[in-house]
């Protein structure tokens, strides 16, 4: 199991197509998996679609930055 502890935004870009809207980033997360600690710097894609009880995750990807 993941368990975010503490999520620190550097940089984000929203751009909306229609009822779409991508997220780029970059942040540093910190927190545990199967209790042992992370801490990450990453570079993030979201991908949210609009529905009629608003927006939703449909998608994300993230790499590790050195």
């Amino acid at each position: 199991k993941m368990v975010y502890e503490k999520v620190s935004i550097e940089e984000t870009t929203a751009r909306q197509f229609e009822s779409m809207v991508i997220v780029t980033g970059k942040g540093q997360f910190e927190g545990k998996v199967s209790g042992k600690p992370f801490n990450l710097k990453l570079a993030f894609t979201e991908v949210y679609v609009r529905r009629k009880d608003g927006w939703k995750l449909v998608s994300r990807h993230s790499n590790k930055l050195e």
